[in-house]
């Protein structure tokens, strides 16, 4: 315990000895991996060989996002950064239900996500490396369609659905930056808790034995796609 003490110590004194070396801005590729789901249990068709999936789908979700922050008081213990970003998102899922008879395939198609972020950071340097701990919050708007591709177990004709979403939330998070400030390479991680989801989907088509039909959602609940409240998120960058 006591040499935990006395490296914290150390770093706190020695922040100054490498205050002239921080770099304020940076350029970041994130990864931020996450689960949703679907609801699916109120469609209805006026073509005859169409049948309802009557079931949730879920999927396994990732945004592939770039970019650009700017710290405040980056040579000091504690600092600010502001940052925005931009991606594509990427996603598909499997299963089959066996109470409803069902198996599905999922997917997404046209994702793009867009952020802006702020975080309060705690520094610490130590031998030219910057070790930066923080707690961010974000505001984030995602857009995408969402196929669902499903058939009977039993091998009936394969229905397709497609939905345009947009999906908006507030995360918070905490995590960490590391910041090697000879080479100006970043790393990260943060575990994010997703909150205030609210969006609107649209039914654009659906699709049986390769035909258009039209089909009708009746259930209000699928106009909040669930975003699963936990993600992780992992990086790397460049500071200049």
């Amino acid at each position: 315990m006591k040499k935990i003490e006395a490296l914290l110590l150390f770093m706190l004194i020695a922040s100054p000895l490498y205050a002239n070396e921080n770099k304020a801005n940076y350029l970041m590729i994130s990864d931020n991996f996450y689960g949703q789901e679907f609801n699916h249990e109120s469609e209805t068709s006026g073509n005859s060989s169409f049948y309802a999936m009557d079931s949730s789908a879920s999927m396994n979700a990732h945004d592939l996002t770039l970019s650009y922050g700017r710290e405040f008081l980056e040579s000091s213990i504690f600092s600010f950064t502001i940052g925005i970003g931009a991606g594509i998102i990427l996603g598909n899922g499997e299963e089959t239900v066996d109470s409803k008879n069902i198996s599905y395939q999922t997917k997404i198609k046209n994702g793009y996500v867009g952020s802006a972020e702020f975080s309060i950071n705690l520094n610490f340097f130590y031998s030219g490396l910057k070790i930066q701990p923080f707690f961010g919050t974000s505001l984030t708007q995602r857009q995408f369609d969402y196929e669902t591709n499903y058939s009977r177990i039993n091998g009936s004709s394969p229905i397709i659905l497609i939905y345009d979403n947009e999906v908006n939330y507030r995360r918070v998070s905490i995590g960490s930056r590391f910041i090697d400030n000879q080479t100006s390479l970043i790393s990260y991680f943060s575990l994010n808790y997703l909150y205030g989801s609210s969006g609107s989907n649209s039914l654009q088509s659906g699709e049986v034995d390769g035909a258009r039909v039209t089909v009708v959602n009746n259930n209000d609940a699928f106009s909040s796609t669930k975003v699963n409240d936990l993600s992780f998120a992992i990086g790397a960058g460049y500071a200049f």
